[in-house]
């Protein structure tokens, strides 16, 4: 396998990452990403099995997220800024913590860099709105609550890959 293919599967699992701290089907990129890169590498760094624990949590992530997200009739709409600042606070928090928890630093910072990057754009753009068109409390928290294990499924399933990849 090549070095090029390998830079590719690595950015594609931060992407992943990073859609889920935007709020998207980030655990889906990252699975797609295991399965091309495990079809090309004829399984040689993780089995099969392993790609269904993947898929199988993927699912039940994904699918519990769905429910929240039926849950709660008001979903804000990601904004430019919300895109931009969530990237600016993935790339700080990857900054941030990749000195104290090296590898594992820089994907946990992505995720909770690029989150409460777009939370606070949430919050700024709530304000602005009239309180009958807000968000109740409890929804947002519901939502962010998936949205956060989501996102620890994420890093896991990316920690999980990217041992394997390495070791």
């Amino acid at each position: 396998m090549s070095t090029s293919a390998a830079a590719i599967f690595i950015i594609t699992l931060f992407l992943g990452i990073y859609l889920v701290a935007l709020g998207l089907q980030g655990t889906v990129v990252i699975l797609v990403a295991a399965v091309v890169f495990g079809v090309l590498t004829e399984f040689q760094n993780f089995e099969p099995k392993h790609l269904v624990l993947l898929a199988i949590l993927s699912v039940i992530v994904e699918t519990t997220d769905a429910i929240v997200g039926i849950s709660n009739a008001a979903r804000p709409r990601l904004s430019r800024y919300a895109v931009v600042l969530s990237l600016v606070g993935g790339i700080i928090g990857a900054a941030l913590l990749t000195p104290l928890f090296y590898g594992l630093g820089t994907i946990t910072g992505l995720f909770l860099g690029g989150f409460a990057g777009k939370l606070l754009v949430e919050l700024i753009e709530r304000r602005k709105l009239k309180p009958s068109f807000r968000e109740t409390g409890k929804a947002s928290l519901t939502r962010n609550v998936s949205i956060f294990i989501k996102g620890t499924a994420a890093v896991g399933m990316t920690v999980f890959l990217l041992s394997h990849v390495y070791s």
